[in-house]
């Protein structure tokens, strides 16, 4: 019981950094790829 809780305090935690982390690099790509609908930082 005490590791599937701390499996979904581990997933509740790290969740927003990787989709912050996803985006990030997502933006990098689509600038250096000369989109012209991203938004600058």
């Amino acid at each position: 019981m005490v590791h599937e809780i701390l499996i979904g305090i581990f997933v509740t935690l790290t969740t927003p950094v990787t989709l912050m982390l996803l985006a990030r690099a997502a933006l990098y790509r689509d600038r250096r790829a000369g989109e012209t609908d991203v938004p600058k930082e």
